[in-house]
C-alpha cells in the first residue's frame, strides 16, 4: 500500500478520558526522546472503518498486531542528516536508516524534508526529499471544527546512474500533493490497550508526480505518474499536556484497501528515571553503572535510535548492576527500565563512544 508522509509519523499513549471534546495546542506536544512502541494491521476486520462526523465513538479492539516496530523522537543534530535542514528543531527515524526531519512552532508541526534509505521511483537508494512549503502534520490549536487546505511540493533529485539511467546526469521527482484537512469527529476510541478521548483529522490528499531528467543544463520531462489519492484518518488523544495520535488509518479508494497503524506503548525519558536509579557514567565506553535507590527486580533493555533492540538484561532484587558496553557501535542509545511485570518505569538517554 502507499505511503503518506503523516502515515509513517508519530505514535500515541493511552489513558482513559470522560467523552469529551478536546484542543491541542503546541505546549500539549513533547516529542523529543519519546520512545513510542506502535504496530500495524495491514488487513485490518471489516468491523474498522472510521465512521461518521461529529460525536461518535468507535471500537477498534480487532485491529491486530503485526507489524510492530519503535519510534524514538530526538534532537535533529543527534542525526545523520542535520546539516541539510538546519532549520528544524524535531526529528526521528522512521524506518531504519530514514530520517523525517520536522519543525514545531505555536502555530502548527510540519515535516520540511526526509533523507536517508528510502524508495525513489521504485529504486531503493540513499537520497533526500524536501518538501516546500512543510507538510502540516497539525496545527494549532488543533479542536474539533478546525478546518484548512494546503498544497505542497515534495522533491528528490538523484543521479541517473543510481536509477538505471547512465547516461543521464540527473533525475528528479516531483510530487504535488493538494490536502484538504477537516477535524471533523470526536469521542471515544477503544483499542487493545486502552480507552481514549479523541479528535479525529480527515485528510484527503491528491498527488501529481512528475520524473524529469536533466539534459544539456535543462530539465526535461520524463514521464508523468497518474494522480494520485488517499485518505487519512488520525485520532489525536491528550493527557497530563501530553499529546499525540493514537490511531492512523489510511484509506486507498482505488482499491479500498485500508491500513492502521496503532500504539501499543509510549515511554517518556523524563519519567522521574533519576527518583528511582543513578547512571553513570554518561557517555560510557566499557560499561554503565546503576545504582537503585530501591532493592529492584524487573529488566533493563538499551535500544539504538532506530529502535533495534541491543541489549537485556534481568534483575533480581539487587541495588545495583554493571551493563558492559564495550561491544555496542558507538552513539545514542534509549536506556528503558522495566519492572518485574514488565511495566516500563523509565527511560533515559545514554551515549557510547
Amino acid at each position: 500500500m502507499k505511503k503518506s508522509i503523516l502515515l509513517l509519523l508519530f505514535s500515541g499513549f493511552s489513558f482513559f478520558y470522560l467523552h469529551s471534546q478536546i484542543t491541542i495546542n503546541s505546549d500539549d506536544i513533547i516529542a523529543v526522546d519519546f520512545v513510542a512502541n506502535q504496530t500495524t494491521d495491514t488487513l485490518p476486520d471489516p468491523s474498522i472503518l472510521e465512521g461518521g462526523v461529529g460525536q461518535t465513538t468507535w471500537d477498534f479492539t480487532a485491529l491486530k498486531d503485526e507489524l510492530a516496530a519503535q519510534f524514538v523522537f530526538f534532537e535533529p543534530e543527534s542525526t545523520p542528516y542535520a546539516a541539510s535542514f538546519p532549520s528544524s528543531n524535531l526529528a526521528l527515524e522512521i524506518e531504519p536508516e530514514l530520517f523525517a526531519y520536522m519543525i514545531q512552532d505555536d502555530e502548527k508541526i510540519e515535516v520540511i524534508g526526509i533523507e536517508g534509505f528510502q524508495d525513489f521511483a521504485g529504486f531503493a537508494l540513499t537520497g533526500k526529499l524536501t518538501v516546500t512549503p512543510g507538510q502540516s502534520l497539525i496545527r494549532f490549536p488543533a479542536t474539533f471544527g478546525d478546518q484548512y487546505q494546503e498544497v505542497v511540493v515534495q522533491q528528490g533529485q538523484v543521479p541517473g546512474s543510481d536509477v538505471g539511467f547512465p547516461t543521464i546526469d540527473s533525475v528528479r521527482l516531483t510530487s504535488t500533493v493538494t490536502r484538504i484537512v477537516e477535524i471533523d469527529a470526536y469521542g471515544i476510541m477503544e483499542t487493545p490497550v486502552g480507552s481514549y478521548n479523541t479528535i479525529r483529522s480527515t485528510e484527503t490528499e491528491t498527488t501529481e508526480a512528475v520524473v524529469e531528467n536533466l539534459n544539456n543544463g535543462q530539465w526535461v520531462p520524463f514521464f508523468d505518474l497518474s494522480p494520485d489519492t488517499l485518505i487519512n484518518y488520525n485520532w489525536w488523544t491528550i493527557e497530563d499536556g501530553l499529546a499525540f495520535p493514537v490511531v492512523q488509518l489510511e484509506f486507498d479508494p482505488a482499491n479500498g484497501t485500508r491500513e492502521v497503524v496503532w500504539l501499543q506503548e509510549l515511554i517518556s525519558s523524563v519519567k522521574d528515571f533519576e527518583i528511582h536509579a543513578n547512571l553513570y557514567p554518561n557517555p560510557a565506553s566499557d560499561y554503565l553503572q546503576i545504582d537503585f535507590i530501591e532493592l529492584m527486580d524487573g529488566s533493563i533493555e538499551l535500544y539504538n535510535l532506530n529502535g533495534t533492540l541491543a541489549q537485556q538484561l534481568k534483575i533480581n532484587r539487587q541495588h545495583n548492576h554493571k551493563i558492559d558496553v564495550s561491544s555496542l557501535q558507538p552513539g545514542v542509545f534509549i536506556l528503558l527500565l522495566r519492572d518485574d511485570s514488565n511495566k516500563a518505569i523509565g527511560a533515559k538517554k545514554v551515549e557510547i563512544f
